[in-house]
């Protein structure tokens, strides 16, 4: 059973339905039970949900992010073909795709294939109409998810743009605070 399969099964009155988005799930959950925003229940589950989706990140695709075979899978996920050989050209793919980590996780579990954006922008469309943000500060976080999160309410428009963790001043490694994918609420 898998972070996000185990954190479902808390709530043995819930039905959770994997092969629902985890998010929509959650909300699911929350309205099944009653709880609005501000509710203390709702608030710890969210936290821990948060863990699991995290979690969930780095068991399918792993931590460290000079890890060749973790580059590889997300390249595999993303439905890059033929995939890279080396860590800087999977890198470079990945880093200029432009998709939403929650349903990257999603798509993991299932059969479903992930949709790729052309911009950060179309990414933060998505992502704020849609609610599916993922956790940018949560300790479960390896290099490898910190190294894709994406600035999502303040996106560039540039269809290049989003290029990840090591990116920009020292070398082409470094990012300034503040980017990424802001919490679920």
């Amino acid at each position: 059973m898998g972070p996000i399969e185990s954190f479902f099964a808390q709530y043995p009155d819930f039905h959770y339905d994997a092969s629902a988005s985890t998010t929509s799930e959650f909300y699911r959950m929350c309205d099944s039970f009653g709880w609005d925003r501000g509710d203390e229940d709702r608030d710890n589950a969210h936290q821990e949900f948060r863990v699991a989706l995290t979690q969930q990140f780095n068991t399918n695709f792993g931590t460290d992010v000079e890890d060749l075979a973790a580059w590889q899978r997300l390249c595999g996920r993303l439905g890059i073909s033929p995939i890279p050989e080396t860590l800087k050209r999977c890198r470079a793919i990945v880093t200029n795709t432009h998709v939403n980590l929650v349903d990257l996780v999603d798509s993991s579990s299932g059969s479903g294939t992930v949709m790729i954006f052309p911009s950060e922008m179309a990414l933060s469309m998505y992502t704020i109409s849609n609610g599916r943000f993922f956790p940018k500060e949560e300790a479960y976080a390896g290099e490898l998810l910190k190294y894709l999160l994406r600035n999502i309410l303040n996106p560039s428009s540039s269809p290049r743009s989003g290029r990840g963790r090591f990116r920009g001043s020292r070398g082409g490694r470094g990012r300034s605070r503040g980017r990424g994918q802001l919490p679920m609420i």
